[in-house]
């Protein structure tokens, strides 16, 4: 499943915010999220992952 790596800093007080935000490609062509999902016509709600 693709997902996304966010890093954060911190200040002293503990109080966290957001740096990046990076997409993590699965590369699985079922996978609604990935720069390989099937672009082809294709029931995608019954055969695509969508979490």
């Amino acid at each position: 499943m693709c997902y996304h790596l966010v890093t954060f800093s911190e200040y002293t007080c503990g109080h966290q915010y957001p740096l990046h935000r990076q997409l993590m490609d699965c590369h699985r062509r079922i996978c609604v999220f990935s720069s390989n999902h099937i672009t082809d016509k294709h029931d995608c709600t019954n055969e695509c992952i969508l979490e």
